[in-house]
């Protein structure tokens, strides 16, 4: 049963990792990205419940997504 599609946002890999493994064992759908630019793209092909951005990115401010 899958409890809801999340993205995660977070230049980070160990945290990106770490996170998307828990939340997959949750039960929960989650797509990755790692900049801002990576993002948008996922945001524009596919629909989210709920995403976790990190502040600051590479390519941009976290806020701004």
């Amino acid at each position: 049963m899958t409890h809801g599609r999340i993205l995660l946002v977070d230049d980070d890999p160990h945290i990106l990792d770490s996170m998307a493994d828990w939340l997959r064992e949750q039960g929960f759908v989650v797509a990755e990205a790692s900049d801002c630019k990576s993002a948008i793209e996922c945001l524009h092909h596919h629909e989210f419940d709920l995403m976790v951005c990190d502040i600051r990115l590479p390519d941009g401010d976290g806020f701004d997504l």
